[in-house]
């Protein structure tokens, strides 16, 4: 019984993390998207030389994805639903 338990949280922390990245990538290409527009800092629209990918916005839509809910659990709140806050927030784009 314990091993199936087990074995659910691993699949419960996989997906955790896929979430995650897709928040961040999901984050990122629209950072990249209006950087190319001149809505915001045009080093946000930078591709990579060599893989061209918008690295710049990865970067920093990672540091947000990590920063708030960890600013939001060292001011008390709970970090499931900070997460879920932030990942919710990362998925809206620009109205077509």
């Amino acid at each position: 019984m314990t091993r199936a338990i087990a074995m659910i949280d691993v699949g419960i922390a996989f997906s955790f993390f896929s979430c995650t990245l897709a928040s961040i990538s999901s984050t990122a290409r629209i950072l990249y998207s209006m950087a190319q527009h001149g809505l915001i800092a045009d080093e946000l629209g930078q591709a990579h030389e060599e893989n061209r990918t918008p690295h710049v916005a990865v970067g920093i839509a990672a540091l947000l994805t990590f920063g708030v809910p960890t600013g939001a659990c060292l001011a008390n709140s709970d970090a499931f639903e900070a997460q879920g806050d932030f990942g919710t927030l990362s998925s809206f784009g620009p109205a077509s």
